[in-house]
């Protein structure tokens, strides 16, 4: 299905250029150096979004992300006092920071927007409430997310832009979105739906090194079933089920699967019954050998390569069964 085009292709070019200047920092701001750098964690692809490009500025790294329609939006991390990143979980949520780094984005939004919208143009606050975030490790992150809106200076509608800020051991984290006014019936609100899932995804991809504990008895029934999912993968698919179902379900562990992941997966889910079963039992043991590493480690944080060593020890059980299984991707 062909995806719908939202706006011209003069509106659209003329849209993305302002955009991007409203993601520029404001001239003068003094250069820090970030502790430490998340931008390369972010995921290429945060459906419908693509990462469009990494952006080095005075306040820290910015990702930008932008979709097909011209919607896009922008991931920065810093340190409230927005020198470096900091693992000290003493600082909380300071009222007043928050309020500073809301300032400073409508400023920047009035600034850029001057070239564009005219002089006098102004930005204004549309709305603003809170908004509390599933992360990781039975956590909650809760931040403020507040739509502006730009006017030119003859009051009329040119940019629409939502920032949600939230902190987390001492760091701000902000999102900003940008998206045009008026083309898709609703004044360009993005869905809330949109907004929770964008955002769900990057905090759990930056929030995670949490330390967990597992109740013993729950501890105790994963390590069963993915030690018998390790033996004898063929007679383990319950198993598999019971180890996907508390990967999908549980705030205690995190695993990421980006979509440009197994693109093998894909073609064997779709082939013969017996196909469809290799495929479920290799993406059930990357998870669980993900998620039981986390759990004897006790640290929620994305253990990839452990997965990939339980994925492989399963493809090779698999291969002992039926000599004509065959995934190269596997077999390096």
């Amino acid at each position: 299905m062909r995806k719908r085009k939202f706006f011209s292709g003069v509106f659209r070019s003329a849209f993305l250029f302002f955009a991007l200047l409203a993601f520029l920092p404001c001239k003068g701001e003094e250069k820090h150096v970030f502790e430490k750098d998340f931008s390369e964690q972010l995921p290429g692809v945060i459906p419908p979004f693509r990462k469009a490009g990494i952006r080095r500025t005075s306040d820290g790294a910015k990702v930008l992300y932008q979709a097909p329609s011209g919607v896009m939006f922008q991931v920065q991390c810093g340190n409230a006092s927005m020198k470096i990143l900091s693992d000290d979980p003493s600082s909380g949520e300071n009222p007043k920071i928050m309020e500073k780094l809301f300032a400073q984005f409508r400023d920047t939004l009035k600034k850029n927007s001057a070239g564009t919208a005219g002089k006098n143009a102004r930005a204004e606050t549309v709305f603003s409430r809170p908004l509390s975030l599933p992360a990781l490790a039975m956590k909650n992150v809760r931040g403020v997310w507040r739509k502006f809106r730009v006017l030119s200076d003859k009051g009329k509608d040119v940019l629409h832009a939502d920032c949600f800020i939230a902190f987390y051991r001492g760091n701000f984290f902000r999102i900003e979105f940008l998206s045009p006014p008026g083309r898709s019936g609703s004044a360009g609100d993005l869905p809330e739906k949109l907004f929770r899932r964008i955002t769900s995804s990057v905090c759990a991809l930056l929030y995670s090194g949490e330390k967990i504990r597992v109740a013993e008895h729950l501890k105790t029934l994963v390590l069963r079933d993915f030690e018998k999912l390790m033996k004898d993968p063929l007679h383990a698919v319950e198993e598999a089920r019971a180890l996907t179902s508390f990967v999908d379900r549980s705030p205690l562990v995190f695993v990421r699967v980006d979509d440009g992941d197994f693109v093998w997966h894909q073609s064997l889910a779709k082939g013969t019954p017996k196909e469809q079963t290799y495929a479920f039992l290799l993406l059930s043991s990357f998870m669980a050998g993900n998620a039981v590493s986390q759990i004897r480690t006790g640290i929620c944080s994305d253990r990839r390569e452990d997965g990939l060593l339980a994925m492989k020890k399963v493809y090779a059980l698999l291969k002992k069964e039926d000599k004509l299984l065959s995934i190269p991707e596997l077999e390096k």
